[in-house]
């Protein structure tokens, strides 16, 4: 089907892979980035808090998250920031 739809349009099957590729790609990275955004901003609102509780839910949110996440760069954040979890609760009251 995508052979005669390629010869139909005049335009090589390679030319058409290669094109459907870039897209996945680029929605992949879109993806990524704002899911960075977004971990970035809980980050944020956890140094914002005053209540060190409300922090520890926070930080405990973020790791799940992370953990969870279908990016290598993202769970290996997730081990780092669980790993650090002491230190960080440390900076609040």
């Amino acid at each position: 089907m995508v052979k005669s739809a390629c010869e139909a349009l005049g335009i090589a099957r390679s030319s058409y892979y290669a094109s459907r590729k870039r897209q996945t790609t680029e929605k992949a990275v879109r993806k990524v980035k704002e899911k960075d955004a977004e971990i970035i901003e809980k980050i944020r609102e956890l140094y914002r808090q005053t209540d060190r509780e409300e922090a520890l839910k926070i930080l405990d949110n973020i790791i799940f998250n992370l953990k969870l996440a279908d990016d290598a760069e993202l769970v290996r954040w997730g081990n780092t920031l669980k790993k650090w979890r002491k230190p960080v609760f440390k900076l609040f009251p």
